[in-house]
C-alpha cells in the first residue's frame, strides 16, 4: 500500500483524499516531504523535497507531520482484517502486508480471485493497494512493489518474475541499492550473474541472504499476527442464586478485574456488555453505552446497578461475564496534586466529569436515542442546518455518515437552538440564538429590497437603527417549495440584534433568531 502512511493520515485529519497532501518529517534541521498523494505528486511534489520548495512550487499543499504510530495502527488494523484472506498475516512496516495463503486458494476459487478480492477489500476501506502472489516472500515482495500488479507468479517462474526488476524490491539496505545502481546493476538478473563471493565481498551477506530467500534457497517464515484479545472478564458461582448482594457482589469482582485490563492496555471503553447465565433459561445480556471512554470501575458499576434494577431474570444466575465490544485508545490526562483517590479501580477521569456521567445515566435509563446533542450540517438554509445525534454513539446507536435529522413538527417551536448554520461565504455572522422556526412579524422597509426601518416584537414597535444586508439565500427545487430569503442583521433603538428575512415571494417579514 505505497500510500497508506499519508491515507491514514489523512482519514484520521479529515481531508478530502482528493485534495494535494504531503507527510512532512523534520530533517537536518529542516522540513522535508517525506511522501505525498498523487494529487500533489501531478504538480510537481516530490520527496525528500524542502516544505519551503513544495509550497512553492503548489502554494494550496497541506502539510501533515508524520505520525507512525498512526501508520503502524493503521496497518495493524488492515492486518487484523486481512485474517479473512489468510490465518497467517505478518504486517511489514511501514506499508506492506505479508500473508502465507498456502492452501487458502481453494477457498476463493484460486489464487487470482484471491489476491482480486484483498486489493478490492483494501480499496473499498480507502487505501490503494498493490499485490502479487509467489512462491516465496521476496519474489511475492518484489513483484508487488517493482513489477505489474495484481500479478500471480506460475509455479517454478519465480526467476524469470523477478530478473527484469530493480534490485532494490529485494529489500536490500538502500545504500547497497545504490551501489549496485552506479556500477551499472540495474536489473536482478545482472545481479545474478556476479559471482557470489564478489556479492559477499562487497556487499556483504545481508544482499546474498535476500536473493536467497527470493530464489528460495533459504527459508522464510513469517510471524502470523495476533490482535490483542477484548477485555473480559467472567466469574461462576458455587451454586446459582437469585440474592441480589451476591449478584452485586460478584459484579464487583467482575470490575475490578475488567477495569485492571483495561489499565494494563491503556485502554477506554464506550460500550460495556454484562450477559448474566442462567440454569434452563437463555443467558440475559444488558448492554450501556457511554457518551466517551472510561475505565471507571465506579461509573460503570452505577450504570449496570442502575439496568439491572429494571431488567427481569428468567431464573437464578450460576455464571456472569463482562466484555466490550468498542475498547479504544486511553489518553492519560494529568491529574490535580490533590484529587482524591477513587474508591473504585484507578485512572478514572470520568470521576469528576459530572456532566458525562449524567449523560451516561439518562441515555441509559431513557434510552440513547433520547439524550441528543446539535450537530452541525451543511446545508443554506438555517434551520436544517443541523441534526440530533445520540451522545452514546455506539455500534447501535451510531448514525450513518451524512444522514441529516430534522426537527421534529410542533417540537421547540419559538425556543433557543444551537446556532448551528455556519457562516456564509462572504463570512456574514450567525446569531447566537437560532429559532426552529422562523417567527412571523408586522415590519416595514422604505424601499422594497431595503432593510426593514421598524418591526413589532413582544407586543412593542421596535425602531432599527442599524442593519447589515442583505444575504440572500435560496434552495434548490429538490426542496419542493423555493425558499428564497434576504436576512438582515438588525439593531434595534433597545441595543438588542436580531436576524430578520423577507420572504422574497410574499414580502412578509420573519425573525429567525438573536444574536443576545
Amino acid at each position: 500500500m505505497p500510500l497508506l502512511p499519508i491515507e491514514a493520515q489523512a482519514r484520521r485529519s479529515g481531508l478530502p483524499p482528493h485534495e494535494p497532501i504531503a507527510l512532512v518529517e523534520r530533517f537536518d534541521s529542516c522540513d522535508r516531504v517525506w511522501c505525498c498523494n498523487a494529487a500533489a505528486f501531478r504538480k510537481g511534489v516530490r520527496a525528500g523535497m524542502p516544505l519551503t520548495e513544495a509550497r512553492a512550487v503548489l502554494p494550496v499543499l497541506t502539510a501533515i507531520p508524520r505520525a507512525p504510530a498512526t501508520e503502524r495502527q493503521a496497518l495493524d488494523s488492515l492486518a487484523a482484517w486481512a485474517n479473512c484472506l489468510s490465518p497467517i498475516v505478518q504486517p511489514d512496516p511501514p506499508d506492506c502486508l505479508l500473508l502465507d495463503v498456502t492452501g487458502c486458494e481453494r477457498l476463493f476459487r484460486g489464487e487470482a480471485n484471491l489476491l482480486r478480492q484483498g486489493i478490492e477489500g483494501l480499496s473499498a476501506q480507502g487505501f490503494a493497494a498493490r499485490g502479487a502472489i509467489a512462491d516465496t516472500i521476496g519474489a511475492a515482495w518484489a513483484v508487488a512493489h517493482g513489477g505489474d500488479s495484481p500479478a500471480v507468479v506460475p509455479p517454478g517462474r519465480t526467476v524469470a518474475a523477478i530478473a527484469p526488476l530493480s534490485p532494490w524490491t529485494l529489500r536490500i539496505p538502500h545504500r547497497h541499492a545504490l551501489t549496485l545502481e552506479a556500477v551499472g546493476v540495474r536489473k536482478i538478473e545482472a545481479l545474478l550473474q556476479i559471482p557470489r563471493a564478489s556479492i559477499a565481498a562487497r556487499l556483504g551477506e545481508e544482499v546474498l541472504r535476500r536473493v536467497d530467500q527470493a530464489l528460495g534457497l533459504v527459508p522464510e517464515l513469517l510471524e502470523p499476527f495476533r490482535p490483542p484479545a477484548a477485555p473480559v472478564s467472567r466469574i461462576r458461582f458455587a451454586g446459582a442464586t437469585d440474592r441480589i448482594e451476591a449478584i452485586h457482589e460478584g459484579l464487583d469482582r467482575l470490575l475490578a478485574f475488567f477495569c485492571e485490563q483495561l489499565v494494563r492496555r491503556a485502554m477506554g471503553v464506550r460500550q460495556v456488555l454484562w450477559t448474566l447465565y442462567h440454569d434452563g433459561a437463555a443467558p440475559t445480556t444488558l448492554e450501556i453505552g457511554l457518551s466517551r471512554a472510561t475505565r471507571s470501575a465506579r461509573h460503570l458499576r452505577s450504570l449496570l446497578t442502575a439496568r439491572l434494577e429494571v431488567s427481569a431474570l428468567p431464573a437464578p444466575v450460576f455464571a456472569m461475564m463482562l466484555w466490550t465490544r468498542a475498547a479504544e485508545r486511553w489518553g492519560d490526562v494529568q491529574a490535580n496534586l490533590f484529587d482524591a483517590a477513587a474508591e473504585w479501580g484507578s485512572g478514572s477521569r470520568e470521576d469528576g466529569d459530572d456532566l458525562a456521567s449524567l449523560l451516561d445515566r439518562l441515555a441509559n435509563r431513557l434510552g440513547a436515542e433520547a439524550v441528543v446533542r446539535p450537530e452541525l450540517v451543511e446545508d443554506h438554509q438555517p434551520e436544517y442546518a443541523y441534526r440530533y445525534v445520540p451522545v452514546i454513539e455506539s455500534r447501535k446507536t451510531r448514525r450513518r455518515e451524512g444522514e441529516r435529522t430534522e426537527p421534529r413538527r410542533g417540537e421547540n417551536h419559538g425556543a433557543g437552538l444551537p446556532s448551528a448554520a455556519p457562516a456564509s461565504d462572504g463570512g456574514e455572522p450567525r446569531p447566537l440564538r437560532l429559532f426552529a422556526r422562523p417567527i412571523e412579524v408586522p415590519a416595514m422597509a422604505l424601499v422594497p429590497d431595503g432593510p426593514p426601518t421598524w418591526f413589532r416584537w413582544g407586543g412593542r414597535e421596535l425602531s432599527i437603527v442599524d442593519a447589515v444586508g442583505p444575504e440572500r439565500i435560496e434552495t434548490g427545487w429538490w426542496r419542493g417549495s423555493d425558499v428564497q430569503r434576504d436576512y438582515f442583521a438588525a439593531t434595534s433603538s433597545t441595543g438588542r440584534r436580531f436576524w430578520l428575512f423577507r420572504d422574497r415571494r410574499t414580502g412578509r417579514w420573519f425573525v429567525h433568531g438573536s444574536f443576545d
